[in-house]
């Protein structure tokens, strides 16, 4: 299984954003609203929720913008970014203009498989990156995660990894601290879940849920794309907890790169 990949200027990462949901998805999709900063959108063949995807920025010296990934579900759209019963899922909560570790957009990676969605704000500030994973588990579970790489748990309280019919329970990942190979070949492992870190969630015949097509890479590697594949950071963080939910990257394989 594989997924298209879509490099998304900053300048109209709304709008583009919508574009390339809806040449994936096609009709199993529905744009409520899109602007140069956000989308809100449905899609059964992610989530059971309604989704807000964007970002806020902090306009701090006369050429930069300081830029924070945005992903909020909710019950249903109201109007414009609004969504009724809306819970926050990614975004840091740093408001001050004196940010002494900037994440500097000028364009965001977004990968689209056939039921997982990632967007991923690489920034030239190594290590404060967000990354904002979402999608139907294989036993059809909606999940979300979003992900910093910045430790400072004073701007974290934002990032949470959920079922999204129990948000309750924070999600944790079961997987390798560190990276593993078969003689030259990298090791992939499917994504598993555990709500409160005790429940692995399950598909009806007790095999493990995962999110089809995209994999825990045993490796400690940077970021990396090609036409065949996606590679996420490494390092991954959610909530004030402070905890590492991924130490090693993501990775799908792609049927082509369009920008």
């Amino acid at each position: 299984m594989t997924a298209k990949l879509y490099v998304v200027d900053r300048a109209g990462f709304g709008q583009q954003l919508s574009v390339a949901l809806t040449a994936k998805y096609g009709a199993g999709v529905t744009i409520h609203y899109a602007t140069a900063t956000d989308c809100v959108f449905t899609c059964a063949a992610l989530s059971n929720k309604t989704i807000r995807i964007g970002y806020s920025y902090i306009y701090y010296d006369s050429d930069d913008y300081y830029d924070k990934l945005v992903g909020v579900i909710g019950s249903s759209w109201s109007t414009g970014t609004t969504l009724l019963d809306p819970l926050t899922f990614c975004g840091s909560t740093n408001s001050s203009t004196a940010i002494n570790y900037p994440t500097i957009l000028s364009t965001a990676t977004v990968v689209l498989g056939d039921t997982f969605l990632i967007v991923d704000f690489d920034t030239c500030v190594w290590p404060y990156n967000n990354l904002l994973v979402l999608g139907k588990l294989t036993n059809g579970q909606s999940v979300v995660l979003g992900l910093t790489t910045d430790t400072n748990v004073s701007y974290n309280a934002n990032f949470h990894a959920w079922v999204t019919d129990d948000t309750i329970s924070e999600l944790v990942l079961p997987t390798i601290s560190s990276p593993i190979r078969n003689g030259t070949e990298m090791v992939l492992f499917p994504l598993i879940f555990a709500k409160g870190g005790t429940t692995v969630l399950k598909n009806e015949d007790q095999s493990y849920a995962t999110l089809a097509g995209l994999y825990n890479a045993a490796e400690n590697l940077c970021p990396s794309v090609s036409n065949t594949y996606w590679m996420s950071n490494r390092q991954w963080y959610y909530t004030s907890r402070n905890e590492a939910l991924l130490c090693t990257p993501l990775f799908c394989t792609l049927d082509q790169t369009q920008s």
